[in-house]
């Protein structure tokens, strides 16, 4: 797969033009032919207010082969989480959103469900971030806009250091 083409570029990054991004990933994942490409079967939770972003990141881990539940916010993840009774093994989770941050959902599916992976995604500055209360450098962490091939990897990475 050509990955330039859903690669964002510096000014879209700068700009906060994640819509010309979402588009160009969407272009990428409408030209893979659906072959998993990593292992995948876990379970991901993915939570964002932005449903564009919601919508891609489930579409890329889907055709990773991975089970996908969707949430828009941290209260609802919340209710998924008791229904999935914790079968969750990843929590993908934007880190601002409305209400309950990425930061308190991540604290309260852990307390709860302690085997449960967290990787945190956000589209602000790493300073922004921080006063969420999530810092970047101790944390699972990917920044938006991702490629495909970037948030397939991530996941995997994280999954696959629980297991270590």
């Amino acid at each position: 797969m050509n990955m330039e083409s859903s690669t964002p570029s510096a000014d879209e990054s700068r700009t906060g033009s994640r819509s010309l991004a979402i588009m160009r990933t969407l272009e990428a994942l409408r030209g893979q032919s659906g072959e998993m490409s990593m292992p995948g079967g876990e379970t991901i939770l993915v939570v964002d207010d932005d449903p564009s972003v919601l919508q891609v990141a489930s579409k890329v881990l889907r055709r990773g082969g991975y089970e996908v539940v969707e949430a828009d916010g941290g209260d609802k993840a919340l209710r998924l989480a008791e229904e999935l009774n914790g079968r969750i093994d990843l929590l993908l989770t934007d880190v601002v959103m409305p209400g309950m941050g990425g930061r308190e959902l991540g604290e309260h599916l852990s307390e709860r469900y302690p085997a449960v992976r967290l990787l945190f995604m956000s589209a602000y500055t790493e300073d922004e971030v921080i006063l969420q209360g999530v810092r970047v450098a101790e944390v699972n962490f990917i920044a938006k806009p991702f490629t495909v091939e970037g948030l397939r990897t991530k996941v995997r990475e994280v999954l696959d250091a629980a297991a270590d």
